[in-house]
């Protein structure tokens, strides 16, 4: 068994990568039909919520609560983003950058995990200009993923 699948995963591209591997007598298929809920027609381009859809197999109260734990999670690292750029520790920067990028990702917050993506690729503390701006875009982004999803958890 020799596979890859890059981040992030996307639950249709594993189950393909699976079905590889399993014969198809032992696998049970089963089809889900799900009807739009009114988080899905509040969906906008801040947070693409079928990536976490997916992963709760629509289940809206999993899916409330695994976006309250990526607020709490990612307030912390958007605060030792702050505080790298800050004391211009280049290694932790880019580390809590990459962190942001996998998290925001998964989650489906693809403009903050974009912004973290460039937050990432800066090769120094050199650059002093292009992290502040880009910290602060990352600050702004991240303040419409929590107001959206506060909406949504309503």
């Amino acid at each position: 068994m020799d596979g890859y699948l890059s981040k992030p995963v996307k639950l249709e591209k594993l189950a393909d990568e699976i079905g590889k591997w399993i014969p198809r007598d032992d696998v049970q298929i089963i089809e889900r039909i799900t009807q739009p809920s009114t988080t899905e027609m509040m969906e906008n381009k801040i947070i693409d919520l079928s990536v976490l859809r997916d992963i709760c197999h629509g289940n809206e109260d999993d899916l409330r609560e695994m976006l309250g734990d990526f607020v709490e999670i990612n307030s912390l690292v958007i605060n030792d983003i702050e505080n790298a750029a800050k004391e211009n520790d280049h290694e932790s920067l880019t580390g809590h950058a990459h962190k942001l990028k996998g998290s925001a990702g998964t989650a489906g917050a693809k403009p903050l995990a974009e912004i973290a993506k460039q937050l990432e690729k800066i090769k120094t503390n050199d650059d002093a200009i292009k992290v502040l701006e880009l910290t602060q875009a990352l600050r702004s982004e991240f303040e419409r993923v929590c107001v959206e999803i506060n909406e949504l958890r309503e």
